[in-house]
């Protein structure tokens, strides 16, 4: 491998310390090898799509043990082009399609939290689940804040 400098050297070294061999120099810099990072991440989606979500209160044919309660919350914010596009929408009428785009991103990302905070319970499922939304402005932007919460509970 050719190097431009000595730092550049080091720079490499310290990282395949931190993130392993699997270091490329990219357009950005210094990257760690993604595969793994990818790899990783399909695993954990996988564990938690195993996490049973249900807005009822019974599983049919199911027994279980409640745990505890379990909350999956997200806030996320509209950049300034949307919130433009958003106010001549308001105007003219019609949907407001990246508060809808940004809105189903937040319900997902709140899943996906509460589907995390179920299986730190060792829960099997999220029973009653239901969401809470809110909107704010926040420094004259506004911003979407979801929560996703419900019963953690364990198969009998």
């Amino acid at each position: 491998m050719l190097f431009k400098s000595k730092q550049d050297e080091e720079t490499i070294k310290r990282a395949q310390q931190m993130y392993g061999k699997g270091i490329n120099r990219g357009l950005a810099g210094f990257v760690p090898n993604s595969k793994k990072k990818r790899q990783a991440q399909a695993a954990e989606h996988q564990e938690n799509e195993q996490i049973i979500l249900t807005t009822t209160e019974l599983i049919p044919g199911q027994d279980y043990t409640i745990i505890d309660e379990v909350f999956g919350i997200t806030t996320q914010s509209q950049n300034a082009i949307a919130d433009f596009g958003a106010s001549v929408k308001q105007t003219i009428g019609g949907e407001l399609k990246a508060y809808t785009k940004a809105a189903e991103h937040a319900r997902q990302v709140a899943i996906k939290r509460l589907r995390m905070a179920a299986k730190a319970k060792h829960a099997d499922a999220v029973v009653g689940m239901k969401f809470d939304s809110e909107v704010a402005t926040v420094n004259g932007s506004q911003v979407q804040t979801v929560v996703a919460y419900g019963t953690a509970v364990k198969f009998e």
